[in-house]
């Protein structure tokens, strides 16, 4: 279903920027609200539980915001996380805190794992007998 799928009861269709700007303004509602509780109440809650329930929170709301606002609503949470972490750890960077939370979704915005540290070169990938990598000897 998408917000174009709503009528109001004069049965003309909802105003699409008011609905999408409603759900973002939720979205960033329930952000804020969430890291507000685990603040006042479960401060212990550790990263890697409680980020991908707000991967989970957003899902819904990424159906109806278009890619450039989910885009937005991404940005707000690395930025709210780093709000509140920075009180905590005044060395840590925006780009450390948008990593870390990345690191700990499950989903498609995971970052994924270096392939290239701490594994060894193919066996082929390098030149052998003599050869540079130019192929002459």
């Amino acid at each position: 279903m998408r917000d174009d799928d709503f009528a109001d009861e004069g049965n003309s269709f909802c105003d699409a920027e008011a609905f999408r700007g409603t759900l973002y303004h939720l979205a960033t509602s329930q952000i804020e609200a969430l890291f507000r509780h685990r603040a006042a109440h479960l401060p212990a809650l550790d990263d890697r539980t409680f980020l991908p329930l707000l991967e989970l929170v957003l899902r819904p709301f990424e159906e109806f915001l278009s890619d450039r606002e989910v885009e937005e609503l991404w940005d707000y949470l690395y930025a709210t996380y780093y709000e509140f972490r920075k009180a905590a750890d005044p060395a840590l960077t925006f780009r450390g805190c948008k990593a870390q939370v990345r690191n700990s979704l499950l989903g498609p915005r995971r970052l994924a794992p270096n392939p290239d540290k701490g594994r060894r070169p193919k066996k082929g990938s390098r030149p052998q007998g003599g050869e540079t990598a130019s192929g002459s000897v």
